[in-house]
């Protein structure tokens, strides 16, 4: 059994590769991006500080659980709690939520308090926009103008020095500041074949 899901995954990511090479084909290699790509997320964010483009900027995640916190559409991803759970990568349920693919906080060192709101959008094109409605309403669950907030676009590796990530442009009155975290493609698929 162990056998032919290698042959699986290996067959799978010969697909995956090929589809990202084609234009007809990129939106499917796009999907399959994204739906592999958040667990991947999770587990280098678990294991190590992500550094963004350009080497300066890092991503702090490692108190993530392992779990995904699933919630649905745009309504407030925490119901009426007032302090969501810090330890939690939200991702919505819906594939199609506007601006996002996933979030989850930093915390400041030594506390359980936010520190920022890292939204990540996954996409294996050069370029993506940033529809505002999830932000907006994630920023009214979350009225606290001390928090920082940061848009990261994961994209291949291949592509991060290419990709455009646009400029910092301010939501509801607060900077949302641009990063590009590049991903190897191998690493996922070496992953998902290992099963880590």
């Amino acid at each position: 059994m162990l056998v032919k899901a290698n042959a699986l995954v290996l067959e799978s990511r010969k697909t995956f590769i090929n589809f990202l090479k084609e234009k007809d084909t990129a939106t499917a290699a796009g999907y399959a991006f994204e739906n592999i790509g958040h667990s991947h997320i999770l587990h280098l964010a678990r294991n190590q500080s992500l550094r963004l483009r350009g080497g300066k900027a890092r991503l702090e995640l490692g108190h993530l659980d392992e779990e995904v916190e699933w919630f649905d559409g745009l309504d407030s991803p925490f119901g009426q709690i007032v302090h969501p759970n810090t330890k939690k990568y939200y991702r919505p349920r819906s594939a199609h939520l506007p601006g996002i693919d996933s979030f989850a906080f930093e915390i400041s060192e030594g506390s359980i308090g936010i520190k920022s709101v890292v939204m990540f959008q996954l996409t294996v094109s050069t370029r993506h926009s940033f529809k505002t409605d999830f932000a907006q309403k994630l920023m009214d669950s979350l009225p606290a103008q001390e928090i920082a907030w940061k848009l990261v676009f994961v994209v291949p590796k291949e592509k991060e020095d290419v990709y455009q990530a646009g400029k910092n442009v301010p939501v509801k009155g607060r900077k949302v500041e641009r990063f590009v975290l590049g991903v190897d493609i191998e690493a996922i698929w070496e992953a998902k074949r290992s099963g880590s």
